[in-house]
């Protein structure tokens, strides 16, 4: 029977410092106000599947918007990640968590409908 497994952490929270790492370290500006971009994101998954593996799963819809408010870009993105490790371990489904995470953050970094409308 699967165990529903919760934290009391801040999910979103913890999305938005991993996000504004990657996509800084990918060479993009990234500014608490005053930006000439807008980025948002909704989380529709946020889990990891224990069976023999770890598999994490980060799904989320994003939107750029100018400073003024006005739609540039609206789209998915998505991570998965597989790790091996102990059954109930918490080092083990933060992993799978953060790899998806870092995958989910690329493959939007790599949208170039995102790309385009992240430097026009």
């Amino acid at each position: 029977m699967p165990r529903i497994i919760t934290t009391t952490d801040d999910v979103p929270a913890f999305v938005t410092d991993h996000m504004k790492q990657l996509i800084s370290g990918a060479g993009i500006n990234v500014v608490e106000s005053g930006g000439t971009r807008i980025f948002k994101t909704e989380l529709k998954q946020f889990y990891v599947e224990e069976t023999d593996l770890y598999k994490g799963d980060v799904r989320m819809v994003v939107t750029l918007t100018d400073a003024n408010g006005k739609l540039l870009w609206t789209g998915t993105t998505g991570g998965s990640a597989s790790r091996f490790g102990r059954s109930y371990k918490a080092e083990n489904y933060f992993e799978a968590l953060s790899d998806s995470l870092i995958e989910a953050t690329y493959n939007l970094l790599r949208n170039p409908g995102f790309h385009d409308a992240l430097v026009k």
